[in-house]
């Protein structure tokens, strides 16, 4: 292999065995407060992040609901938290999901543009984008 590539693979192995130690201490430290801590302190926690959001807010436009922030107080505030390398796949993890009922309208929409198309090209034209021997035909 290229010395490159053993480089960041080397790399990538030991962010995977960090993340990894620290997903477990994070567990265990959720597992352990969870049990010791009494229910105020689960109400500190939340409450913290909306005292957070009121501390950035600048002002509120109360009939749209448009707020107004103040962006170097929340970088000061980003700044001091802990931050990780996650992987947008782990991120966007709930809108990867696809109901059935959506993949049938995508189908259903594909083969009706492909009819539409159909009705409103020649049929020469149609015959040579559409090649019924071509394999690659429905592939998106």
């Amino acid at each position: 292999m290229n010395d490159d590539v053993k480089l960041q693979l080397a790399k990538a192995k030991e962010l995977l065995e960090l993340t990894k130690a620290k997903l477990a201490a994070q567990e265990e430290a959720n597992n352990n407060n969870d049990e010791q801590q009494p229910p105020s302190m689960v109400l500190e926690t939340s409450t913290a992040t909306v005292d957070k959001r009121t501390k950035v807010t600048k002002s509120t436009n109360e009939d749209s609901g448009l707020i107004t922030t103040d962006g170097e107080l929340m970088a000061m505030l980003s700044e001091e938290e802990d931050w990780e390398v996650r992987s947008l796949l782990d991120v966007f993890e709930d809108e990867l999901e696809e109901s059935d009922v959506s993949k049938q309208l995508r189908k259903r929409d594909v083969a009706g543009s492909i009819a539409a198309m159909r009705l409103r090209m020649h049929g020469e034209d149609y015959l040579k984008i559409f090649n019924t021997k071509s394999r690659w035909i429905g592939e998106y």
